[in-house]
Parts: structure tokens; C-alpha cells; sequence
């Protein structure tokens, strides 16, 4: 039914493609063949196509650039992979791939700028903001590196539950005394215990705050 719409629509070459969440009614199986279909299309027709989702992951596969709105209003705009690594608000952030956000006080220590809070050093390249201010850290979980205790900026985090999702280990637990979520490919992870204390490390380029003040 989505091939005959989508040829119908194409029929008349218009200059500008509208397709409104065409494949919401679709089993992920089906879904996943049609985005490839369409995006496949469209690059061979070359129409501007203007392709409107609630799912996160279809915008970051289907897209060229993406447009992101919050209550009527472009919260972001960019390609997809800016948009993922360099979300411009918390909104962003926790719409577009779910990010850990971390509390804590910016600071600079050794002429090393960090995000401090209690035992906890994540460290950050500096883009505003002064010593002493509140700020939100953002951090995909698969940013997260485990390393030993005597690690240049490792922090401790303690699992307290491993899910197995296929392609990866999604680790439950807490940085410090704030909650956090590891996404971890790999053998190592599933070696791991719930319950055990281990330590992670996160590299700057991979962060990004925001100031609360």
C-alpha cells in the first residue's frame, strides 16, 4: 500500500515530496525495507523530500538533514550525525538517542576544564561558562571507555543491572552517585556482575554542557 501511495505521489514529478510518518503502521521488518526503498528512491529522483517522524532512529537513518521541533518551535537543525554528537540543548540531547545527563559545578583544574560533582571528574572542552557555574553534561552511553583505577580521568561506576539487547550490554548503574546508562559491545561486558565496582573514563570531545545559571 506504502509502494502504491509513494508512485502515485511521484506520478506528477513535483518539485517538493511531503510524506507524513509513512511507515508508522509498518512491522519493523517491513519499516526497515521501505526506508531503504525510499531513501534509495529519492536519491535516484533527486525531489526534495520533506519526511516527518516521531521515531528517532528513522530520522537519523532516512535524513540528509534533520529538523528538530519542540512545542512549534526548530529546536535544531543540522545532519544527523551533528545533531547526535553535538545536541544544542537537554531537549535535543534526550529526544534524539537518549544521552545521560550528569549534575555538577564547572571548573578548571591544572588548566583542565571538568564538570565536577562529589567524587566524580568528567572532563569537558571549554565553550562558555565560568568556574563555579551549575551545568548539565550530556553523554551517550556509548561514549563510556573501562579502564583501570590509575587512568587519567577515570571515575567509578557501580552496575547494578546488565540487560542483554543483541547487539550490546545496556549497564544500569551509577557514576559517582547519579545514574547512569552504559551501552557496551564486546565480550568484556557480558563478563561482568551485577553489583561489581569497576571504573570508565569519558574523552572530552564526546561531552557537551549546558549552563543552568
Amino acid at each position: 500500500q506504502q509502494r502504491v501511495a509513494l508512485a502515485r505521489a511521484l506520478v506528477t514529478k513535483p518539485n517538493i515530496l511531503l510524506l507524513d510518518e509513512p511507515l508508522s503502521a509498518l512491522d519493523r521488518k517491513v519499516r526497515a525495507e521501505m526506508q531503504y526503498e525510499i531513501r534509495n528512491l529519492q536519491r535516484q529522483i533527486g525531489t526534495t523530500t520533506v519526511f516527518v517522524t516521531h521515531d528517532q532512529e528513522e530520522a537519523l537513518t532516512m535524513s540528509d538533514q534533520i529538523i528538530l521541533l519542540h512545542d512549534g518551535q526548530i529546536e535544531q537543525q543540522g545532519d544527523p550525525f551533528t545533531i547526535y554528537s553535538q545536541p544544542a540543548s537537554v531537549f535535543a540531547s534526550d529526544f534524539l538517542g537518549k544521552a545521560n545527563l550528569l549534575s555538577g559545578v564547572l571548573a578548571c583544574e591544572d588548566g583542565v576544564w571538568c564538570v565536577c560533582s562529589e567524587n566524580v571528574r568528567i572532563p569537558v572542552n571549554h565553550v562558555g561558562g565560568r568556574e563555579g557555574d551549575t551545568v548539565k553534561t550530556a553523554v551517550r552511553g556509548e561514549y563510556f571507555e573501562f579502564c583501570t583505577p590509575e587512568t587519567e580521568g577515570a571515575n567509578p561506576f557501580h552496575l547494578e543491572k546488565k540487560i542483554f539487547t543483541g547487539l550490546s550490554w545496556k549497564l544500569i548503574g551509577t557514576l559517582g552517585t547519579q545514574p547512569l546508562d552504559i551501552s557496551a559491545l564486546g565480550t568484556h561486558a557480558g563478563t561482568l556482575s551485577e553489583g561489581d565496582d569497576l571504573f570508565v573514563r569519558i574523552r572530552p570531545e564526546n561531552v557537551v554542557y549546558y549552563n543552568n545559571n
